[in-house]
């Protein structure tokens, strides 16, 4: 039976499908399947995980290796059944060990939904929801006819600061509500004879025909009979997916931000309004009082937005044809040092029928300075820039295009490559900014909220959810992966006391390598990467014994056990000695450079790395699994090192 590795690319049904190892971001991507969260490399084999109690949808690593999640509460918060909600959020170690957890209550009032960030000094930003009842938005101005649920939903934006005692605080707090305008109730103190005049405010009567809904597939404004009929007849001309859920104009999530981005340079949020089809930009430099106001904070202007784009239509500065965002997702502030750093870079949805394709959109910022944050806007006019600096995505019938109804995300790399998540289809590719696609992973997992399924390599994929919600690459580099492995080494250091060191060593005969490659890659079949060693017996092991003082050294307590000695699995079983799912850790050298124990060795060396071993109940046939493995290719041979000294 061939090995995953022995596969070509082109006759690969799952899993990385394509990959230009010279041209693509070296690094591993997090991805979120369910309840679980993996990081996969370049090859598509997982090399760490983490799991949840709840169904993840965004998840990113902080530089010191914890891992800030989202969490679904939506069974419970029954007044919030709509798409990107979640309800709760928490900061786990690279180990899954919780640190802290945060949960806007009452969850018939509030709840998170869709985006996490992460800011320099280790606070979150997130996104919330609050409900407005029927009252409530009469008061701000709102038409009884867009009321149709009885109620309208406010958009916050929460930092969080971590309180030390497992929960966070909210220092910081941003609401749609507070800057609302309009031109229906002169009786309400938002009220304004031209809205057009009031770009720092958002009209709380802009409600597209048919809402979410109507934004995605304008036959769904057509009528019923009518929609349906002319959705079957664009799916088969087109090949392409139909957004063909319901909406209602004026409905309760009247703006669905979905996405939120902090600028630390410019000190600016950026935030995606779905249904609008628009990115806005607000100050977070404003006291909290400052943040409900019109002025305050470094630009003078309070919590207003000081820069929107993708459709004027909502500040009456336009119509339709001057529209350029339709349905988008995932906006960012690209990265200083990124290629393009300070530009917005979009996920650019798509509509069906007449905008049925979706584009990546790179936006230079319309400032007077580079970096500055003042945005230009002349009177009467809308805001810049007149078109994307760089676009991918053809239109709909030519290569290089595709479409996604709802979901997905884009990201700058720092390689100046962009990845790409197409949500609907579980799909992630990646190219170059000459528009050379140089990876391509197509996801083999099926999941709904309590199971998942998996594709085996070869198969087609079933019917059933692929959906990724965002997948993000990290690059080898990040500081994630050296704090995880600093982490490991100091519980070395610790947890081997003045006891006996055992470590193993699974020194492969050639054919028993092949056994072990082609056993490692058929189960990663699905394009996971397996963290552990399943060999048959027969294989040779080596148990080393640590002294404390100075370098490890060739023969210092060096024991060999074979599997061929009678007491070998005596042996082995010592070596196993602990609780199952218990945890070691163990320092491994390259092969080659083994010879080097006797010049001692060093944390430092590239050729030295940390795993974590997990206790298995003795089983001959199944060696320890070992996880956390980064940057660890299991194909290659590696020495285990044997050091309990503190100059490890």
């Amino acid at each position: 039976m061939a090995t995953q590795k022995e596969i070509p690319f082109h006759e690969r049904s799952v899993g990385v499908v394509a990959l230009n190892e010279q041209k693509v971001q070296d690094g591993y991507m997090l991805m979120c399947i369910g309840k679980e969260q993996y990081l996969l490399d370049s090859q598509g084999r997982r090399v760490h995980e983490w799991r949840s109690k709840r169904v993840v949808f965004s998840a990113y690593l902080f530089p010191d290796g914890n891992l800030l999640r989202d969490g679904s509460d939506n069974q419970f918060a029954v007044a919030f059944r709509q798409g990107g909600a979640a309800g709760y959020l928490e900061v786990v170690t690279w180990d899954n060990e919780p640190v802290w957890k945060f949960s806007k209550l009452s969850m018939n009032v509030f709840l998170t939904h869709h985006d996490l960030e992460i800011m320099p000094n280790g606070n979150v930003l997130l996104m919330c929801w609050e409900r407005k009842c029927k009252d409530e938005a009469l008061k701000a101005g709102r038409r009884p006819d867009l009321i149709p649920d009885n109620e309208v939903w406010d958009n916050l934006i929460i930092e969080l600061q971590p309180d030390g005692k497992g929960s966070a605080d909210i220092v910081w707090q941003w609401s749609l509500w507070d800057h609302l305008v309009q031109d229906h109730d002169e009786s309400k103190s938002n009220y304004a004879e031209d809205v057009s005049e009031h770009p720092g405010c958002f009209d709380i009567n802009y409600a597209p025909p048919g809402g979410k809904a109507g934004i995605r597939n304008l036959n769904y404004l057509l009528g019923p009979e009518k929609n349906k009929e002319r959705t079957m007849l664009q799916r088969g001309l087109s090949g392409q997916s139909v957004f063909d859920y319901e909406g209602t104009t004026g409905e309760k999530d009247w703006v669905h931000a979905n996405a939120v981005s902090y600028c630390p340079k410019r000190g600016q949020i950026l935030v995606s309004l779905n249904v609008p089809c628009e990115l806005v930009i607000v100050d977070h430099s404003t006291t909290q009082a400052e943040s409900r106001q019109r002025s305050g904070g470094k630009r003078g202007k309070g919590g207003a937005i000081l820069w929107r784009w993708g459709n004027p239509q909502t500040y009456r500065r336009g119509d339709r044809m001057d529209q350029q965002l339709f349905a988008q997702h995932y906006p960012t502030f690209i990265p200083e040092g990124c290629p393009g750093g300070g530009n917005v870079l979009v996920f650019n949805n798509g509509r069906s029928p007449d905008r049925h394709w979706t584009t990546i959109d790179e936006l230079e910022l319309p400032e007077t300075e580079r970096w500055s944050g003042d945005y230009t806007l002349e009177e009467g006019q809308t805001f810049g820039p007149l078109r994307p600096v760089w676009s991918y995505g053809e239109r709909q019938g030519r290569q290089t295009s595709f479409y996604c109804t709802h979901v997905s995300s884009t990201q700058r790399l720092p390689n100046g490559n962009t990845l790409v998540t197409q949500g609907p289809q579980g799909i992630v590719f990646e190219v170059t900014p000459a528009k050379e696609e140089v990876w391509r992973y197509i996801s083999p997992c099926c999941s709904d909220e309590d199971a998942a399924s998996f594709t085996r390599q070869g198969e087609s994929r079933s019917n059933g959810r692929y959906t990724l919600f965002t997948c993000l690459k990290y690059p080898a580099a990040h500081p994630a992966f050296a704090a995880a492995r600093s982490r490991l080494a100091a519980a070395l250091r610790t947890e081997l006391c003045a006891s006996l060191l055992l470590l193993l060593l699974l020194l492969c005969s050639s054919s028993h390598a092949q056994q072990h490659e082609s056993a490692l890659l058929d189960e990663a079949a699905q394009g996971f990467r397996l963290g552990g060693w399943r060999t048959p017996g027969g294989v040779r092991a080596l148990v080393g014994v640590g002294r404390g003082g100075g370098g490890a050294r060739a023969g210092d307590g060096m024991v060999v056990v074979d599997s061929e000695e009678v007491d070998s699995e005596r042996r082995l079983s010592q070596l196993l000695n602990g609780p199952p799912g218990s945890a070691f850790s163990l320092i491994v050298v390259k092969r080659e450079h083994a010879a080097r124990w006797s010049e001692g060795w060093s944390l430092e060396d590239e050729h030295v790395k940390v795993v974590e071993g997990v206790r298995d109940a003795w089983d001959p046939s199944r060696p320890p699994l070992f996880r956390n493995c980064i940057g660890l290719d299991l194909r290659e041979r590696w020495e285990i090192i044997s050091n309990a000294s503190e100059s490890a």
